[in-house]
């Protein structure tokens, strides 16, 4: 590379950066400190880069050479800014000009608005910052002396505590808030955590604790005074957070919502092997636990607990008893209601081992989101996902929506008739036998999704309807009324059995809505293919309603031939 093409991609690096959504509210002196600077680090292991007697510390030819490095790329670098700066002043003060005026008339119109208005677009744009929404609430605070005076009387702005934020800026939230309000805690472990623990965090926050609302645990991918990942973190406040709040007394009576975000390549070690003291007795009243690569590992059990969402990967042999420990974790919510589990490497063969049957009685919906799946590396009855479905019972099941997510075919060797033959395997997997006979499944839905390199790779090909069909088994779906299908592929009806006649199909399936939403790339001959599985198979008469919706290459008229008027419902 040459030293202009490199000078020039410096101002694209900051142009770039300076657009960044929310680039006004990092903290650039963290950012840009002496810490994340190559050239303090070529050296900061062997000297005080910062110490009176620097030059008495280079000792030796090394550390002589990474020394002048350092010191000639610094001369370099403040050439470069000194430059930049002084055209950067230039153009800042021809565009403020500008600037102030257009300003001025958009303000025209917004003072107008009413101040409920602005408190409302306030608050949503503190939500969306998540753990920054009290770095947020300060910055629309700077902006006028109207916005100041209507953030600082509007107290649920001020609401976000994250473990990030200094001492001061806890206690201004703090007492912004007030007495009454309630509160949503962010505790990010990070290498700081790591040596000094976070018991600073939750004794400034002690007088809120009470009123916490949510609370959400995360870690640095980073630890960055070693410039290596930081493993264990999310384990560490897991396991630990719940026996400080035992030790120390304290409760969290609302808390409503756990949410947990682990890392996809670390592992936890401990995971599934509860302290006796890891009890979530301090929360009484929690509704809702949402996870990401690591499970809670609860002592007893958990009553109060109505929804659990789980963002996993099983495509790691560290994780191959994860699965394991999600039954287990599911036998420890007796009153789970809503299940959401979404799996990467979930087509991979799993163990030998089969998984204890594990009954969910109380779950009425479950969501299965399966992604980054290959179609011809499918592994059918010995994938890790077969496995689950297997031990899994939900003999109070009323919404089941399955989701797959493609990324390619897989196996370059494997023909279309062989990843066509697949795709089919799903449906039967998914579906097992022990949910043949559930009376009380309402609605069934199916999305299949394919990223952009194979949506490019089908049309390449040009692949047929023949080649690769989504099969749904009707005879798996017996007590069911209603069918979404959201596909890139073309969806057929079949039966996995010959317990049924045809014949006597009308009076056994209770099939009466088809819904087709977001097929973007079928056609009319797609939906008469699908329609025409129902004909063969006896039930088409028994449909009483088709819903089209977000289907862009699907006329109204030619669907009215397909399913007939009287039974079609087009949403444009």
């Amino acid at each position: 590379m040459s030293p202009e093409s490199e000078a020039s991609k410096v101002l694209l690096a900051l142009e770039k950066a300076a657009l960044t959504p929310n680039f006004h509210l990092l903290d650039l002196n963290v950012e840009f400190g002496t810490k994340k600077w190559n050239a303090v680090r070529n050296i900061r292991g062997d000297v005080d880069l910062f110490s009176e007697d620097l030059d008495s510390q280079i000792v030796d030819a090394d550390l002589t050479s990474r020394f002048m490095a350092s010191a000639f790329q610094m001369d370099a670098i403040v050439s470069m800014l000194n430059v930049l700066s002084g055209f950067a002043n230039k153009i800042q003060t021809h565009l403020k000009r500008s600037q102030e005026w257009i300003s001025a008339k958009l303000s025209k119109g917004i003072n107008k608005l009413p101040d409920e208005i602005f408190t409302k677009i306030f608050q949503f744009a503190v939500w969306e910052e998540g753990y920054d929404g009290g770095r947020q609430a300060i910055f629309l605070s700077h902006v006028s002396r109207r916005f100041r005076n209507i953030a600082l009387g509007s107290r649920s702005l001020w609401t976000t505590l994250f473990s990030g934020d200094t001492d001061a800026q806890l206690e201004t939230f703090i007492s912004r808030a007030g007495s009454y309000e309630e509160f949503h805690a962010f505790i990010n472990f990070t290498s700081a955590e790591k040596e000094e623990g976070i018991g600073y965090f939750t004794d400034i926050c002690r007088p809120t604790i009470t009123r916490w609302r949510t609370l959400t645990l995360s870690q640095d991918g980073v630890d960055w005074d070693v410039d290596e990942p930081l493993h264990g973190g999310v384990e560490f406040l897991t396991s630990n957070l719940p026996s400080e709040f035992a030790l120390v007394g304290l409760q969290l009576p609302i808390l409503e919502k756990l949410e947990i975000q682990g890392h996809v390549n670390d592992t936890y070690e401990r995971q599934g092997e509860p302290f006796d003291e890891e009890s979530y007795s301090w929360a009484p009243n929690l509704r809702n636990i949402c996870c990401s690569y690591v499970l809670p590992s609860p002592s007893g059990p958990l009553p109060s607990v109505s929804t659990f969402s789980f963002t996993h990967s099983v495509a790691f042999p560290s994780q191959t008893r994860s699965l394991d420990l999600l039954l287990k974790f599911l036998g420890k919510v007796p009153n789970l209601s809503t299940f959401e589990l979404e799996l990467y490497g979930a087509n991979e063969e799993s163990l030998e081992t089969p998984l204890p049957l594990t009954e969910c009685s109380a779950v009425t919906s479950f969501h299965l989101r399966l992604r980054n799946l290959r179609v011809a590396d499918f592994r059918g009855e010995r994938s890790y996902i077969a496995s689950f479905m297997n031990a899994l019972r939900m003999p109070s099941l009323e919404d089941l929506s399955i989701s797959l997510g493609f990324i390619r075919i897989g196996d370059r060797r494997a023909g279309e008739d062989d990843w066509g033959q697949a795709l089919g395997k799903f449906s039967q997997t998914l579906m097992p036998d022990c949910f043949w006979d559930s009376t009380r499944l309402a609605s069934l839905s199916c999305e299949l999704r394919c990223e952009r390199a194979l949506r490019r790779y089908l049309a390449k090909k040009a692949v047929s309807n023949n080649d690769a069909v989504f099969f749904v088994a009707l005879d798996r779906i017996i007590h069911i009324p209603s069918v979404t299908i959201s596909s890139c592929f073309p969806v057929d009806f079949t039966l996995d059995s010959d317990f049924v006649s045809h014949a006597d199909m009308g009076e056994r399936y209770n099939l009466r809505e088809l819904r087709f939403i977001g097929c973007d790339n079928w056609t009319a001959v797609n939906v008469k293919s699908t329609v025409n599985t129902l004909s063969r198979l006896g039930v088409r008469d028994d449909i009483k309603r088709v819903v089209v919706q977000n289907c862009k290459h699907l006329a109204r008229q030619d669907l009215m031939d397909v399913v007939g008027e009287e039974k079609l419902h087009f949403v444009y």
